[in-house]
């Protein structure tokens, strides 16, 4: 992706191989001080993004200040591509508009943000009004005295998040989640407990989401993470056990569950769930074994 830094052009033409997409700066940013983000960096915006043949307006999280602002890193595809092209031309502080065609949306996360119209009609065209934030640089060097302030910037981002996921905007709450672990892995003691417990709550929480999604494998894997920075999360156990039995894995599901129990041995949701690993299980091995005892008679026939 070839992204053009223009720093006093008020309109300018983005198009690319992702499609046209024409960008028209509503506010000028803090170009005096500060550069574009650059892949790697994590960047936090606002945005709005509407239907501009329709007027229907898809999602406005720009114009409600209770709104819960959006994080990413750039070039990780959390974002569709206008988007991404777009945030890497822009400076903190400042507002731009673009429009572009449906096919420069692929890769969009929240596709519930469609309209009929945009899906079926490729004469259609989107608009979305953006406002870049703040930028966290990649491999900025950042005092360990700002690590108090970084842990409560994201336990913070945590609660607001919860209202994301009871509104279903899923992919961001999980954006918003690898956002923190990433600001809460700068430069952070090995021994440092209290952050490692919080990383693994925020790895718990994308387990959630990916299950949510209906992702078994990746909130498997978050759920793996989670128990690398804290053995303990039962959380994460919880997760990780219901994963596996879900995907059949029934025998690794119940000593996943042990291991938990051994933690909190009254812990009754996971004792009910290595019952049904367990019933399953032995039910399962026993259909295998009427199978290889048919097939055992019928070759003796034979």
């Amino acid at each position: 992706v070839v992204v053009v830094v223009v720093r006093l052009l008020r309109t300018m033409d983005l198009t690319s191989v992702e499609g046209e997409v024409v960008k028209k700066v509503v506010k000028t940013g803090r170009t005096r001080i500060t550069r574009p983000p650059r892949f790697g960096d994590n960047v936090t915006i606002k945005y709005k993004l509407e239907n501009a043949t329709s007027g229907e307006v898809l999602y406005d999280g720009f114009e409600d200040d209770h709104s819960l602002p959006f994080v990413f890193t750039l070039g990780c595809g959390h974002v569709f591509k206008a988007m991404e092209l777009t945030v890497g031309t822009m400076f903190p502080g400042e507002i731009a508009t673009i429009k572009f065609k449906p096919h420069a949306a692929e890769g969009l996360l929240l596709s519930f943000m469609y309209s009929e119209g945009c899906e079926t009609d490729d004469t259609a065209q989107l608009k979305c009004k953006l406002s870049l934030l703040y930028v966290e640089r990649r491999g900025d060097v950042v005092d360990k005295g700002q690590r108090g302030e970084r842990v409560e910037k994201c336990l913070e981002i945590k609660r607001l998040t919860v209202d994301l996921i009871k509104e279903d905007c899923v992919e961001h709450a999980i954006a918003a989640y690898e956002y923190c672990i990433n600001l809460l892995q700068l430069d952070v003691d090995d021994n440092d407990k209290d952050v490692d417990s919080l990383v693994s709550t925020m790895y718990s929480n994308i387990a959630v989401c990916q299950r949510k999604l209906g992702k078994l494998n990746e909130s498997y894997l978050a759920a793996c993470h989670a128990l690398e920075y804290c053995a303990e999360n039962m959380k994460a156990l919880y997760h990780k056990a219901v994963c596996l039995q879900e995907k059949k894995e029934f025998q690794a599901a119940i000593r996943v569950c042990d291991i938990g129990i051994k933690v909190d041995s009254s812990n009754k949701v996971l004792k009910k769930i290595r019952q049904r690993c367990k019933s399953e299980y032995e039910k399962e091995h026993k259909d295998e074994m009427k199978m290889y005892k048919k097939m055992f008679n019928d070759r003796s026939q034979k």
